[in-house]
């Protein structure tokens, strides 16, 4: 057994021996003192008592430091973000050569040095691109399409959005993908011509549409009114999109495929969706207005989980509508449309979407993405060289600065309720200053 000499020992802790792990006794999470003390951890141990002792020392960091070393590992990993910009062009050659049917659209711009256009060269603006299966798989998803964005935060700005759609068991899928400038590019902007035009638009489709959107205050939804104005390397954000919509794809289809085996025939979520209104149904009333074309009344007794207050709603089944919205909207009876199918005794799974349906699930991922092979296969790329934009580098002094417009779902209330203390809940101090604390300086 190797001894550490006394001036380490004394260093550490007077009158006192503890133990320097060996290499057999390194556990995750083990902390040391110093640099030293973790060294020679490796070939020294020391023992008294058979007593194990770990010395803890916390060892902080500053934010530029820390935000150094991630940008060098992710240069390690994916290549720096200039580079990648050169790469780009390949990639997407190759999602056109070897994914039949993918759809691609870049928009560059010219590359100017020494106040002379270079023609061998171009710089990045906007890029589109659209994966064949995903395409496909929208015609079994719910026909709602939203559009998600994802602010690049890295050394040049820019915004990744995201058209996605969602199928009959709640899970998204991207149908497209596209890279611009950010929120504050000439796509969202408009002028006041625009603004008049698609305004007279909306109003002679519903004035009540109009009236909603001119409650929101326009420096919240229109750049022209906006007073004030994320990026990870672009090759690496392009083939990983393909990757993992690849993985999904491949899970999700292998998860329906095992269900519809179970002689199963709705997705669980539509399942326990139907279960939870059949169970509010239970305390609902009806009354029948016109067998015939199947109009009902129903009554709520109970108010319902979501706090609104009770109400009393027209139900028309051969109209599929009802006065809460939730039977339109969904595409799946609500516990109004419950009620009065099982007053007649008519089931209502016939209301039920095949959107829902395990098949129509299995058809949006049935289309399998091709293998992209290693890039010593791909064609070769003998075009023009694509470059980052150098307007579009962000400022490498102090931490990033969001230029996301922000909406109403933005705003934060005001907290009118003076601060208090978290031990004895009066006001004007924290619980580290509260002269109640057992550790405090004026505590007799």
């Amino acid at each position: 057994m190797n001894y550490v000499d006394n001036e380490f020992v004394n260093s550490m802790f007077k009158n006192q021996y503890y133990l320097v792990p060996g290499p057999d006794n390194i556990q995750v999470g083990m902390t040391f003192p110093t640099k030293d003390v973790a060294i020679q951890s490796h070939n020294i141990s020391f023992s008294i008592d058979c007593t194990y002792t770990i010395l803890v020392h916390i060892y902080h960091t500053t934010y530029r430091k820390t935000w150094v070393a991630k940008q060098k590992a992710i240069e390690i990993i994916y290549n720096n973000w200039e580079e990648s910009y050169k790469e780009l062009p390949r990639w997407i050659l190759a999602f056109k050569h070897y994914l039949p049917g993918t759809v691609t659209d870049i928009e560059v711009g010219p590359f100017i040095e020494d106040d002379q256009r270079v023609p061998s060269k171009a710089v990045f603006h906007r890029l589109f691109w659209s994966f064949q299966p995903c395409i496909r798989g929208f015609d079994h998803c719910k026909p709602v399409v939203s559009v998600d964005g994802i602010w690049l935060y890295e050394k040049y700005r820019g915004t990744l959005l995201m058209e996605i759609a969602q199928d009959g068991d709640g899970h998204i899928i991207p149908i497209a993908y596209v890279i611009v400038d950010g929120e504050t590019s000439d796509g969202y902007t408009m002028t006041q011509p625009s603004i008049t035009y698609f305004r007279r638009q909306i109003s002679d489709w519903s004035q009540d549409a109009v009236k909603w959107l001119d409650d929101i205050p326009k420096e919240q939804w229109l750049q022209a009114y906006d007073e004030g104005t994320h990026n990870f390397p672009i090759s690496s954000l392009v083939q990983a999109t393909y990757y993992r919509v690849t993985a999904e794809f491949e899970e999700r289809e292998t998860h329906a495929q095992a269900m519809m085996t179970s002689s199963l025939i709705y997705s669980n979520t539509i399942i326990q969706n139907l279960n939870k209104e059949q169970a509010m149904s239970n305390s609902h009333e009806v009354v029948i207005h016109n067998r015939v074309h199947s109009i009902f009344t129903v009554k709520e007794l109970v108010r319902p989980p979501s706090g609104r207050p009770v109400g009393t709603f027209k139900v028309d089944l051969d109209k599929i509508w009802c006065d809460c919205g939730e039977f339109q909207a969904l595409h799946y009876p609500c516990s109004h449309v419950i009620a009065a199918c099982s007053f007649i005794h008519r089931d209502y799974m016939m209301y039920v979407s095949s959107k829902y349906t395990l098949q129509c699930i299995f058809d949006v991922y049935k289309e399998e993405f091709p293998a992209i092979p290693l890039q010593s296969y791909w064609p070769e790329y003998n075009r023009i060289e694509l470059c980052h934009n150098p307007a579009m580098r962000r400022d490498p002094k102090g931490r990033p600065q969001s230029t996301r417009i922000h909406t109403e779902m933005d705003q934060r209330e005001k907290n009118t309720h003076p601060k208090i203390c978290g031990l004895c809940r009066n006001e004007g101090h924290s619980k580290n200053k509260c002269p109640y604390r057992s550790d405090a300086p004026n505590k007799n």
